[in-house]
């Protein structure tokens, strides 16, 4: 598996499937859907993709988030998957305004 990840902003810092898991698990306690057992064993499908799919060494966040919503999207748990897609628009948006301001 990956041993690092691209920020946003450029940065590499050490790859953490459990930060998949936590948003996951957000996005699922937004819509009482499921738990965190779930969200872990949402979380190795994404890992699974990821490894077919991204073939850099090095992932993006963005990549790993796209992931996300893929498998999110293809599970029956869509509730969590429109929560989990609003969340990363409205980051986008807010992300957006704080560079717009500076």
């Amino acid at each position: 598996m990956f041993k690092k990840i691209k920020k946003r902003d450029g940065r590499l810092v050490d790859f953490s499937a459990d930060k998949i898991t936590q948003a996951i698990a957000k996005a699922a306690e937004a819509t009482q859907e499921f738990g965190w057992d779930q969200a872990k064993s949402l979380t190795c499908l994404v890992l699974d993709l990821a490894d077919k799919l991204i073939t850099e060494e090095v992932p993006t966040v963005e990549q790993m988030q796209d992931l996300v919503e893929e498998i999110l999207l293809t599970s029956h748990y869509k509730k969590t998957a429109k929560a989990y897609i609003i969340y990363r628009d409205q980051h986008k948006k807010l992300r957006e305004i704080m560079s717009d301001a500076s």
